[in-house]
């Protein structure tokens, strides 16, 4: 299954971005959503379940990374974070 998630960017101030992100990655439960993904698609064989745990982990953890990246850039002060919001997708 496809998986998104939103974040915005409030006041173009790049922390926002950030505590959105940071906050999906604290809420995000990979057993959780994995065990609501699967009863969605009909399949819910244990391999398939510790598939998508794993799935949901990885997920989380390059959400993380992204937060990270964009704290940092943040802090360098980088122009590029000036973009208008329809520029961000």
């Amino acid at each position: 299954m496809q998986f998104s998630f939103t974040a915005e960017l409030t006041d173009g101030l790049v922390g926002t971005l950030v505590d959105e992100i940071i906050f999906f990655v604290d809420v995000l439960d990979p057993e959780r959503y994995a065990g609501e993904w699967l009863e969605i698609s009909g399949d819910l064989s244990p391999s398939r379940y510790f598939q998508a745990v794993t799935d949901m982990d990885d997920i989380r953890t390059r959400a993380w990374l992204l937060a990270l990246d964009l704290s940092e850039i943040a802090e360098q002060g980088d122009k590029l974070l000036n973009f208008p919001w329809y520029r961000w997708n």
